[in-house]
Parts: structure tokens; C-alpha cells; sequence
């Protein structure tokens, strides 16, 4: 015998198990994961529940709204709301299945579907009796659904599987009959229309012949053919498609931005259309912006895109294009013209005013003719358009400075009532409804009645959910008003888009993907150069407001340059400007009322103060977890809460990620099969090494150093290739303000070393690798050439030429990586 042959016999033995068995029947709902977080930790507070509404659905006669409670991960909401449109109040709640996360009525009104996520099966509700009626089998992690106009068909969208299920519906009176057009199969089968990864909105168009499926992970819009179920076209805006509405001959979706407009360089391709960089490589924090792009509905393709882009007005690294003097030189690149305003978006298109657009929803105007409202997330606001059924084209109903209504804290949701000229928001961290009267002017009074869980006090109501709140409204604390955490970090979960950072030494070249929020607590230090932890987020919250955005920070050369320095002043006060100098605060230099950004006479610290008055009622934490600790007379020992300027914002950011785990219970595991237990062998063998770096159940090894050696993150040499210019420099290099910042980060002639990535949760991800690089874990692991690759795929396990430096794969047939590959699903 061989030795490969015995290598296969004793995996063999080691699984238990004969390769074609199959698992037992599957659990009807998954298992939450234990937090690791728990009352030893020294920042540990008990945090109260609460229900997340998440997603709103109207009766046909608007008269009557149902809101789907989804929980947390940890703590999965099993609950609808029943609320009357017309006052606001719960009228009763329904009990579904655990985390329902989307919903859609049947046409005829008599029956709602609940999709929920962490169970084998959808709830259907009906909605004169207010009972489930019906459960129909579904994967778990079907997340969305979407009727055609005559209901007849329903379309499912699942996040396991990335694809579309689609049913078959008979509705007739008080009954209802689904056939599932997609038998599930075995548990790891491929079920129903594939389509691009982490499908999430569902839309079919109004004459019931067209299904559009947005995905945030795969920055794509796909048309799928209603009667042959087949992809008719894609558009991708090269950034997650959040949303997509249908008005007239026009399809609008909302994205984060389409990048710089840069000309193209020879970056990295990150939208692998085999075109040279198409600026993806320039995509840095300050070009995250809020986007609205018009499609031709009846091929996808582009006809107009609007931005939130606030270049002209107040952030420092960006440029005004009525003075492009003004901004910071970029490293030259042969193809870019020396006239910085090109580089920009038109600037008619600058008419998008909030941040992070979570939903679209057609509305009306008196008249009765469309407009467009776009929920903001980002900044709790809601803006309206005027559309143009001619050419698609949007107007903002009022201008950005007068425009904008007032939600509750973290809109996510909304639905239309009232004839379309009434707009309910599920606003998800607030835990309430917001109705804006869409006729009224923006200011007016709203409505706001609690839907969800407050008992445990308004939000914010601990300082992990201060930092909660500024996770997903960090445009209120920015300097330009656009850019969020969740901008990037989407559900938790890193968005498919690779970006530039600061950080990098080469940013124009280089490339970085995005964490993942998941785990948090098991997976630092944070950033894959193994330097953050929950006490320093100083690089990334830096970029959202620069001290050289602040006057007084003096900061700012195009200012200070101007007159005597601090030294100078100390020493002879009289020199002319001095009093600006030394008393900015009181007495700023004319330059920063001229300037457009940052404040005249104000600082970083103060700016994130004001913010936290305007957002949380307060400048302070509330004191449960970021204290600071005195000796009172008496002897005791007192706690007082510390400001929320820019580093307790920070050490608040860093709580709310340890409070909560956010891990997926992973279906892959409840649905074990005999290949994931061979690729378990030879996880743990010796010759692929896989359990050196990722040891189980962390899955890394940095944390594990850190917990028992205290001797600080575990890092490494990079073990695949570096990005390289088209010089050949290496352009994953960090550059030496990051190094300086982060101690713990190193890097030497020969590279950055970084730190080993926890895999846990890995089989929800669609990029791998520090860079980003590979599009699937078999990418990840496999080494040029190998058997197990398909079509189009790359090998990735290789450094230099070298193979086999990610763990030993090349010795695998195509069937043993394949059962590797299924095994790291599991985890």
C-alpha cells in the first residue's frame, strides 16, 4: 500500500464514518453561541434586552402595520408587532420563529410571511386571526421574500446558500398552499436560482416579469427572468448594493460610493473585470460617500449616479473644486492629469444629504405623481426626490440644509402609508417608529411611539451602547457628515469590497481587506497587522476627523503657517498674531472663519463632545463600564464617568465590541457531513499544518499567546505573495505613523508580519487573505495549479513562487481539499 493510499485509510478511520453517509434530520432552529464576554471581564456590565425591529410591511389599506423583532444573535427576538398605522400603538404581538428578519404580504392581504433566520423554516401568518397557520421548510438563513403582483409566485432570499428559492402559491380565501419549487436536498446541495453571494433585498418589478436581487457582499444588482429563472444581467457600482426601488422605466439603488473617479491605474482589480485598477486601489475612509445610482430598467445599465461627496465644504484631505489648490498633493501616477478637480464627481450630482441610505421607498407627491424617499441610517434622517419618469433623473425636494426629516436612532427600515405621502421608519437601535408626515415641511413635528424593548431604559442606556450608537451614526461625529463604521463593517461582517487605507505606506498601489466585527473578543488584537485592541481605534476614528480639520488644534499648515509658533509666543507674546496663538478658543485667526471645515475657534475633543450632546443628550459616558475611580473623604472609593470626547468615544466603540459576540450559529456544523468530518482529519494532520496557526475553538493563535504567555500578539511574515507595483515594490507595507501608533505592529526589511485571522465564522465571508485577494477559502488554501481548482480560479497558497507556505495542501487530491475546504465551513 502506498503511503498516500494508507494516508486516505487512516483519514478514513479518523472520520468514522463511511464518506457517503449523510447527517441526521436537522434541527429545526440553530443554537445561539455563548458570549465569551462574561461578568469576569473588568469592563463586563449587564446589558438589557432588546428586540431590534428590523424590517415593516403595511396592510393593502395601510391601515395597519407589522414589524418584525429580530433580536440579536445571542438572543433572537420569536415576536412580530401588530401596530396601527394611523396612532402608532402595538396592538398585539405574534410569535414567529427565532431572528425574523424580513417579511412580505400576500397581495390579497389575508396572509404575511415571516422569514426567520436562524430556522428551518418560514412562518405564515394570518392576519385576521393573527395566528401562524403554516411553517413551510426553507434553509436556515433565509433572510428575505418577494411576491409577483398577481401572488402566485414568492421568491426567498438565503444567505447559506446564496441563492433565490422560489414557491409556488395558491391563495384561495381563507386558505393558503406553497410548493416549493426547490426541493432542499441534502443539507449541503446547492437549492434553488444561484445567484451572487449574501443575497438580500428582493424586488420583482411591476409588471411581475423581472426578480432584482441586491447583495451587499458581491457589489452587484442581478436581473433574474420571473418565468425561466434565468440571469438576465448585472450591474455593479463596484460597492454593496444596499437597497433598490423600482419607479417607472428606472431601477434606483443605494450604495456607499463608487471611489474616487481617479483615472485607472494598475492597481488592484477588485472588481475583476480584468481592467486595470479602475481606481479601487485609491478607495480610502474619506471616499466612503452615500450614493443613489438610475438604471435602465430594461438592461441595468447606468444612466445617472448622485453622491453625498461634501469635498467642497469641509474635510481637510479632500478638495474644493472651485479651489483645487487647496488640497493635499497625491503621489504622481504617469496617467493622472495634473488638474486635481477631475479627479471629482460632477458637481450637479452632489444631492444626496444623508449617510449611510439603508432603504428606498417610492412615495407620493400631493399630486399623486412619484418621488423617491431615501432612510438614512447613518444620520437617522430621511430625504425625498422628486423623480423624472422621462429620464430618471433626481431633485431634492428641499435643499440639503433645509431637506433632511428627523428618525429615531439608527433608521433601517420604512414603508409608505397614507396614499404614499406618510412614511413609517422602523428605527432599529431606538427601538421605535417615526411617522413623517411627507407633505409637511422637514422640521415639523414627528411622530415617535416605542415598538420594541425599553425597559431597561431609553438607548443609550450603557456605554457598550454608546458605542453601539456611534457604530452605526458615526456621520454624526464626522467633520464632513459622511462616513459610518457600518459603512465598511455591514451587518457585523466585512463588505466585499477591498479597499486602500492610511495605514499603508504605497495607499495608491496597496490594498486591505475589511474586518470582521464577529468574535471580537476571541480575535484580537485587532487589524490583520495584530496592533489594536479595544482601548485604540486611533487610526480609523483619526480618519473621520483629522486634528487638521480643527483650527485650534493648529494643526492645519495653510493656517499656522502664517504665524509665530507656540515657543515663539511663550516667549514674546507681543509678536503680531500671538494672541491667536496662544487663546484660539477665545480668539480664532481670521483664516478659520474663511475655512468651511472643522469650526472656527473649536477642537477635536470638543467637536466629539458636541456631537455626543446633539446624539446621546449627554457629554459624558454613563458609567457602568468607563469610569474613572477617586478616594472620597469618607475613604470609599467613587466612580465618575468620563468624557466622550475623541478617546472616550473610542474606549466606548471598543466596550460595545467585546459586549456582543455577533457570531452566526454556523448551519454548516448543525449539518455535518462525512466529507467536513475527513476534512476535520486532515485539519488537525500534521502535513497541512492547518492546526498550528488556527488552533480550535479560537481558531487563531494571537489571543491564546496573549492569554497565557502575556508576551504579546503572536505574528508572522506574510505566508502568500505581497501585492507588488508594477515596479515590483511591495505595497502591503504599513507606513511609519501607523507603526508608531501601534507598537506591537512590526515590520522589517523583508515585510509587515501580521497576525493569524480567527476562523471562526469564515463560511459567511467572500474575500480572503490580508489583501483580499482570494474570492473563496479553496483560493485560500489551494496552491497554483491544483486539481480542486475550477475555472477561472487562482491558487493563492504560494509565497514568492513557493508553494505550500499557508499549510501544506499540494500533496491533497482534489477530494481531499475539497473536504478541507468543507470542514473550515464548519468552524
Amino acid at each position: 500500500m502506498t503511503g498516500r493510499a494508507m494516508m486516505g485509510l487512516l483519514l478514513l478511520v479518523a472520520a468514522g464514518c463511511d464518506p457517503k453517509e449523510e447527517p441526521a434530520e436537522l434541527p429545526r432552529e440553530l443554537t445561539p453561541l455563548e458570549n465569551p464576554f462574561g461578568p469576569d471581564d473588568p469592563l463586563y456590565a449587564e446589558q438589557p434586552h432588546r428586540d431590534n425591529p428590523t424590517a415593516i410591511v403595511a396592510s393593502p389599506d395601510g391601515d395597519v402595520l407589522y414589524v418584525a423583532l429580530l433580536g440579536t444573535e445571542s438572543d433572537p427576538g420569536r415576536e412580530i408587532a401588530v401596530v396601527d398605522a394611523g396612532t402608532l400603538e402595538t396592538l398585539r404581538r405574534v410569535e414567529v420563529g427565532p431572528g425574523p428578519s424580513g417579511m412580505a404580504l400576500h397581495p390579497d392581504g389575508r396572509f404575511l410571511v415571516v422569514a426567520n433566520r436562524f430556522a428551518r423554516y418560514a412562518s405564515i401568518v394570518d392576519t385576521r386571526t393573527h395566528r401562524v397557520v403554516q411553517e413551510v421548510d426553507v434553509p436556515y438563513y433565509t433572510e428575505q421574500i418577494a411576491f409577483t403582483p398577481d401572488g402566485r409566485r414568492a421568491f426567498l432570499a438565503n444567505r447559506w446558500k446564496d441563492s433565490v428559492l422560489r414557491w409556488e402559491v395558491t391563495a384561495d380565501g381563507g386558505d393558503i398552499r406553497i410548493r416549493n419549487l426547490d426541493p432542499l436536498g441534502s443539507p449541503d446541495a446547492q437549492v434553488g436560482i444561484a445567484v451572487p453571494d449574501n443575497p438580500r433585498r428582493l424586488v420583482v418589478t411591476p409588471d411581475g416579469e423581472t426578480l432584482l436581487v441586491a447583495s451587499e457582499s458581491s457589489l452587484s444588482l442581478t436581473a433574474v427572468d420571473v418565468d425561466t429563472s434565468e440571469i438576465v444581467a448585472r450591474y455593479s457600482p463596484n460597492s454593496p448594493v444596499v437597497d433598490v426601488a423600482v419607479i417607472g422605466r428606472f431601477v434606483y439603488i443605494a450604495h456607499i460610493g463608487g471611489g474616487t473617479f481617479h483615472p485607472p491605474d494598475d492597481g488592484f482589480d477588485g472588481d475583476e473585470d480584468g481592467e486595470r485598477g479602475d481606481g479601487t486601489a485609491n478607495v480610502g475612509f474619506q471616499d466612503l460617500q452615500n450614493e443613489i445610482d438610475v438604471l435602465a430598467l430594461d438592461d441595468l445599465s447606468r444612466v445617472g449616479r448622485y453622491t453625498s461627496d461634501t469635498i467642497c465644504c469641509r474635510d481637510f484631505r479632500d478638495v474644493d473644486p472651485d479651489r483645487p489648490e487647496t488640497g493635499l498633493e497625491l503621489k504622481p501616477v504617469d496617467a493622472w492629469p495634473p488638474e486635481r478637480a477631475a479627479f471629482l464627481p460632477p458637481r450637479e450630482t452632489w444631492i444626496v444629504a444623508g449617510a449611510m441610505p439603508e432603504r428606498l421607498v417610492e412615495v407620493r407627491r400631493g399630486d399623486g405623481t412619484p418621488a423617491l424617499a431615501a432612510v438614512f441610517g447613518g444620520s437617522s434622517e430621511v430625504q425625498t426626490f422628486d423623480v423624472d419618469l422621462e429620464d430618471g433623473s433626481l431633485t431634492p425636494r428641499e435643499t440639503a440644509e433645509g431637506g433632511l426629516y428627523e428618525t429615531g436612532h439608527g433608521a433601517i427600515d420604512a414603508v409608505a402609508v397614507g396614499g404614499g405621502q406618510r412614511l413609517v421608519v422602523v428605527d432599529k437601535l431606538g427601538e421605535t417608529l417615526t411617522a413623517i408626515d411627507l407633505a409637511g415641511a422637514p422640521g415639523d413635528p414627528v411622530e415617535r411611539e416605542v415598538v420594541g424593548d425599553v425597559s431597561g431604559g431609553a438607548f443609550p442606556a450603557t456605554d457598550a451602547e454608546l458605542g453601539e450608537a456611534f457604530n452605526t451614526m458615526t456621520a454624526r461625529f464626522t467633520v464632513d457628515g459622511d462616513q459610518t463604521c457600518v459603512h465598511c463593517h455591514r451587518d457585523g461582517s466585512p463588505i466585499g469590497r477591498v479597499v486602500s487605507m492610511p495605514l499603508l505606506e504605497r495607499p495608491e498601489w496597496g490594498a486591505r481587506l475589511v474586518m470582521s466585527y464577529r468574535n471580537a473578543y476571541d480575535s484580537r488584537p485587532w487589524f490583520l497587522e495584530a496592533g489594536m485592541d479595544e482601548s485604540n481605534f486611533f487610526p480609523v476614528i483619526n480618519e473621520f476627523a483629522r486634528k487638521e480639520n480643527f483650527c485650534c488644534e493648529q494643526s492645519d499648515p495653510r493656517v499656522w503657517s502664517l504665524y509665530p509658533s507656540r515657543d515663539e509666543c511663550v516667549a514674546d507674546e507681543s509678536l503680531e498674531g500671538c494672541n491667536h496663538v496662544l487663546r484660539c478658543l477665545d480668539d480664532p485667526p481670521p483664516e478659520c472663519e474663511a475655512r468651511p471645515y472643522g469650526g472656527p475657534g473649536l477642537t477635536r475633543d470638543q467637536h466629539f463632545r458636541a456631537a455626543a450632546i446633539r446624539v446621546f443628550g449627554d457629554e459624558q459616558s454613563i458609567g457602568d463600564a468607563l469610569y474613572t475611580e477617586r478616594v472620597a473623604p469618607d475613604g470609599s472609593i467613587e466612580r465618575r464617568p468620563i468624557n466622550l470626547g475623541f478617546d472616550g468615544i473610542t474606549r466606548a466603540l471598543g466596550v460595545f465590541l467585546l459586549t456582543q459576540s455577533r457570531e452566526l450559529p454556523n448551519p454548516n456544523r448543525t449539518a455535518m457531513t462525512a466529507e467536513a468530518r475527513l476534512g476535520e482529519a486532515l485539519y488537525h494532520s500534521t502535513q497541512t499544518g492547518c492546526a498550528t496557526c488556527h488552533p480550535l475553538p479560537i481558531a487563531a493563535t494571537a489571543r491564546a499567546t496573549v492569554v497565557t504567555q502575556g508576551t504579546g500578539p503572536l505574528s508572522f511574515p506574510y505566508v502568500v505573495s505581497q501585492l507588488r507595483s508594477p515596479e515590483g515594490a511591495d505595497v502591503d507595507r504599513a507606513n511609519p505613523a501607523f507603526l508608531g501608533t501601534f507598537p506591537d505592529a512590526t515590520q522589517t526589511e523583508g515585510g509587515l508580519r501580521v497576525g493569524v485571522t480567527s476562523l471562526r465564522g469564515i463560511w459567511d465571508r467572500t474575500r480572503f487573505l490580508h489583501n483580499g485577494r482570494a474570492r473563496s477559502i479553496r483560493e485560500t488554501i489551494a496552491t497554483p495549479a491544483h486539481p480542486a481548482l475550477r475555472p477561472g480560479e487562482h491558487g493563492f497558497n504560494e509565497r514568492n513562487g513557493q508553494p505550500d507556505t499557508h499549510g501544506g495542501t499540494s500533496h491533497l487530491s482534489a477530494e481531499e481539499l475539497e473536504a478541507l475546504v468543507a470542514f473550515v465551513e464548519t468552524l
